[in-house]
């Protein structure tokens, strides 16, 4: 007689190739993709543990199938870890990662040993201490543990389980409705055999043939809808490009389907059908003794038998789905889409969310595509600027010098430093009434946006709406250096709105050209984003296009502003550094005042550890004397008085995260502060116990579990600031703000004046700490800090 699982073991030893193939290219991934090394490793480890999950359900037949089952899940755990939050990972997940490999080891060596069917007791074993021997390694040097270590260990472990595919045959299954199937019923439920139970199986399994056709079309369906409801909602264009962000929406509609339906639906379905056994074999008991007919049935009948139909299909479908491995991620996909299909209906309650709204997760798959690539496209497009304004050192050259009305020769102006606006929703409007009173002051001279001006991928089309809309009245230059959402179309928006046109056309041209043309950037759209964005400054009258990079200068008498893109990476390409150092020079004598894409000091936490380039940008801003520093990207308010030398050595630097200009709010910093901090005199702003109460009283039900995490285990393993995507900030009580610079040559110094949604915020309003403010008796005053005009160096 055919069996059914004669499918699954041709497929499987392909499937063990493939993943012998995949643990290969992990232990070689540090040497051949660096950075992304971290996510290859994650989607390796959900790739073996959705397969070991897919093992565990469709090849294996005891009991101790469910540890098997268990071990997978944690496997796609660690993979989701590595992949989403891989810094954290590399910071303080490890001792998770430990674990999770330590459990997937026991869970395996007890399958083994219970003698799970459908595997084989000596690989299963292996791959049991596989896991367990890398747990322990990434325990005993998770103080050291580099990436080439944990690519090789998590090769390991790939391997094993390929090997074991490869080379473990699989238990033949019974086909669907044939009389296996009846007979194995019947001896799992302890009934005697019946030709009817045989009838009725092959029955459903016919049906079931039939149906397939049916269920393909409708989960297809589903999915077109789904992508059509994205590029609406999306307000996607009809580009290569534009289509890019809602099919990445709809691969997580579907991944969350596969998810649901593989995690949550079907483990509950078999455990409740292993509670229920009792009064299932009750119900065919006495089903098998009333016989065939359907007469003379009481309801209470009618209904048992309309439930044991229903067990008999789950039965059918589970042994259709071993068919081999698409059979089975087809059945978990067919299971999980309703529920997809409930969450893409409610997304719009969510409010703004990276976790529970497929449409934000292309933001991090345009990080993963841009961020390599960002440093080769500004080196060209300085170079085509530069030449075409017939220069070739931008160290030389003061083409990136910007000279806004009422600056040179001023001993006294102001203007305002507003980061990450770009929602184009109330917690940005919110900021809007008061940055517009404080821009019409005559003293008020331009305005700097210090970090992604439009979220979530700086596209043109957003523009209108997210920036004009709400600066419209605002008619003051205003500059901007990119944060890395604005990165994540390439620059293109950025560039035709805040490049000067001619500038505009070239770079974005040798960016294209940079990319070998391969983007859907053509010479018609470059100039349909220009003749836009022209057309949208005189009609809002915001006054942009001044710029010729995405970095510049202002320099007055004695005080020089230089804002520095960071890029995605927090890095600096050659040109910009050599432009850099050159305005340093050019501002001697003077107050320095640096804005830069990334802070230094973020969440209570140095962030130069992270990348040396980034802490030896620091160490030339210190080594220059720069005075303050002040950074978006982070999105709150905090403060940092870094000093260093001798006691009796005043060299300081004041550090601003100005970031909280409208985008959703990190509650890290208020919820998480470190003890100790990383300097003695700090500050930030909403407050602990502000952002405490308001998620208190906001938090609706289906979110409050995960407040509770947050505040009674400070979110462990993984971080507050992880978590913070999950909330929602666009309601009152608002925390947003922005600050106010004050140049007073006649008084001698800098004011740096913090503005909130109703006027300049109080000291009281603030987390603080050390000696800020200076004079404790000053709580309900306005918060200002005063530097000296005077110079450190």
């Amino acid at each position: 007689m055919m069996r059914f699982g004669s499918n699954s073991s041709r497929s499987r030893p392909i499937l063990g190739l493939i993943t012998i193939a995949l643990g290969l290219v992990v232990i070689l991934s540090p040497f051949l993709v660096g950075e992304w090394t971290l996510a290859l490793l994650g989607l390796a480890l959900l790739v073996v543990g959705t397969v070991e999950i897919g093992e565990a359900v469709f090849f294996t037949s005891s009991r101790s199938g469910w540890a098997v089952y268990a071990g997978g899940g944690l496997l796609v755990l660690a993979g989701l870890l590595l992949f989403l939050r891989p810094l954290f990972v590399l910071s303080g997940l490890l001792v998770l990662l430990a674990g999770l490999f330590v459990i997937n080891g026991l869970a395996k060596i007890v399958a083994a040993l219970r003698g799970a069917a459908g595997l084989s007791v000596a690989w299963t074993l292996f791959n049991g201490v596989v896991s367990i021997a890398l747990g322990a390694f990434i325990w005993k040097q998770r103080a050291s543990v580099g990436i080439v270590a944990l690519g090789l260990f998590i090769g390991i472990r790939v391997l094993a389980a390929g090997w074991s595919m490869l080379l473990t045959p699989v238990a033949p299954q019974a086909a669907p409705g044939g009389a296996d199937a009846g007979r194995y019923a019947a001896e799992r439920l302890g009934l005697p055999q019946s030709p009817e139970l045989d009838r009725l199986y092959r029955k459903v399994a016919e049906a079931e043939e039939v149906r397939r056709p049916i269920d393909r079309y409708w989960c297809l369906t589903l999915v077109i809808i789904f992508f059509a409801i994205h590029i609406g909602r999306m307000e996607s264009s009809w580009t290569i490009l534009g289509l890019l962000s809602p099919a990445v929406a709809v691969a997580g509609d579907v991944l969350g389907a596969l998810l649901a339906g593989a995690l949550l639906i079907l483990p509950a379905r078999l455990l409740a059908r292993k509670l229920t056994r009792p009064l299932e074999r009750s119900a065919w008991r006495r089903a098998l003794a009333t016989g065939a007919r359907e007469s003379n049935l009481d309801l209470g009948d009618r209904l048992t038998r309309r439930w044991l139909q229903a067990r008999v299909r789950l039965s059918v479908r589970l042994q259709q789905a071993r068919a081999g491995l698409g059979a089975s991620v087809a059945r978990a996909i067919q299971m999980g889409l309703p529920v997809a299909a409930v969450l893409v209906a409610i997304n719009p309650i969510w409010g703004f969310s990276w976790y529970f709204n497929t449409e934000n997760w292309a933001s991090e798959v345009w990080n993963r595509i841009v961020e390599q690539r960002v440093d080769p496209w500004r080196v060209r497009m300085i170079e085509a600027v530069l030449a075409q304004a017939g220069s070739l050192d931008p160290a030389q050259s003061s083409l990136f010098e910007v000279k806004p009305p009422g600056v040179a020769g001023a001993e006294d102006f102001s203007f305002i430093v507003i980061g990450d606006p770009g929602e184009g929703d109330p917690s940005q409007h919110i900021l809007r009434d008061r940055y517009l009173e404080v821009g019409r002051r005559p003293d008020i001279k331009f305005l700097v946006i210090s970090s992604d001006v439009i979220y979530p991928s700086g596209d043109m089309k957003d523009y209108e709406r997210k920036f004009y809309l709400p600066f419209k009245g605002f008619d003051k230059p205003v500059y901007a250096i990119p944060g890395n959402h604005d990165w994540f179309s390439a620059l293109d928006g950025f560039a035709a709105n805040f490049l000067e046109p001619d500038a505009a056309r070239v770079a974005i041209h040798a960016r294209v050209a940079a990319d070998h043309r391969l983007t859907s950037t053509t010479e018609g759209r470059i100039e349909t984003m220009i003749s836009q964005a022209r057309r949208l400054q005189w009609l809002y009258g915001v006054r942009t296009g001044w710029q010729h990079g995405t970095f510049f200068e202002i320099q007055g008498e004695r005080f020089s502003l230089i804002a520095v893109d960071t890029g995605i990476l927090k890095h600096v390409d050659p040109s910009q550094q050599a432009w850099l150092e050159a305005a340093l020079d050019r501002a001697r004598g003077k107050f320095v005042m640096a804005v830069l894409g990334h802070p230094f000091y973020a969440g209570g936490v140095y962030q130069g550890d992270v990348d040396p380039t980034f802490s030896e940008l620091h160490r030339l801003l210190r080594d220059r004397g720069v005075a303050v520093v002040m950074a978006g990207d982070t999105h709150d308010f905090e403060y940092y008085h870094e000093q260093w030398g001798s006691p009796s050595d005043s060299r300081s630097m004041h550090h601003f995260v100005n970031g909280g200009g409208g985008a959703y709010l990190s509650i890290g910093t208020a919820l998480a502060w470190p003890s100790p901090p990383p300097v003695p005199d700090y500050a930030f702003y909403p407050s602990t116990a502000a952002v405490a109460a308001k998620l208190e009283a906001e938090t609706p039900p289906w979110k409050r579990p995960v407040w509770w995490w947050v505040r009674y285990f400070n979110a462990w393993p993984v971080s507050v600031e992880t978590l913070s995507g999950v909330f929602d900030f666009n309601q009152a009580p608002f925390f947003q703000s922005f600050m106010e610079v004050r140049v007073e040559g006649s008084a001698n110094c800098v004011r740096l004046i913090l503005h909130g949604p109703h006027g300049p915020l109080r000291w009281g309003d603030l987390g603080r700490g050390g000696r800020v403010p200076a004079d404790p008796g000053t709580v309900d005053a306005p918060v200002e800090f005063v530097v000296p005009l005077g110079l450190t160096k």
